[in-house]
Order: C-alpha cells, then structure tokens, then sequence
C-alpha cells in the first residue's frame, strides 16, 4: 500500500495543479514558482496520506508525531532533486530560440 500511495500522492498534486494553474500536460509553462507551489503540495500531501493509511490500519497505536519529518524530508529532498536538475539542464541544453555554438 506505501508504493500506491507513493505513486497517488505526486500524481494527484499534479491533476490538482493542471487544474489550479493551468499547467499544460508538457509542462512547457511550469514556472519556478509554480514548481515550488507543487513542492510544498507534494511534501504535504505524501505525508498525509501515508498517515492517514497508518492511522485507518491501526488507529490505537498510530502517532502522527512523524509526519512533520516526513514532510520536511520530502520538502528538502524535492528543492534539492529538482532546482539541481533545472541547473543541469540550463547548463547543458540550449534554450529555446537559441543557435547551437559552432566551432570557428
């Protein structure tokens, strides 16, 4: 059941943004800020579900004590995976409109 709601949490942040901003299914107008906005979404609703499944499977002993870690984890390690891709990417893909280099 992790592995569903792994898969369910990130997928539906993104229908919900698709529908709050707009997003096109490429992504093509995904701004940083949007990007962000999806981030503390995802790192939210990750950790309310997984909770929410603990809680609904054994309720006595359930303690939601974890779920501020779980969401600051998820927070800090999405920034860092996807700003460290956006970097990369600038680095090595031209933009768009741009002319590739050639050598003299």
């Amino acid at each position: 059941m992790g592995g569903i709601i792994a898969t369910v949490a990130p997928y539906m942040v993104y229908v919900v943004a698709r529908r709050f901003f707009g997003l096109q299914g490429s992504l093509t107008n995904l701004t940083p800020g949007k990007l962000l906005a999806c981030i503390v979404a995802y790192s939210i609703a990750s950790p309310l579900l997984h909770h929410l499944w603990f809680h609904l499977r054994d309720p006595d002993t359930h303690e939601w004590s974890g779920f501020l870690v779980m969401a600051t984890g998820d927070f800090l390690g999405s920034v860092i995976v996807f700003y460290t891709l956006k970097l990369v990417l600038n680095r090595f893909m031209p933009t768009q409109g741009a002319t590739p280099l050639r050598a003299p």
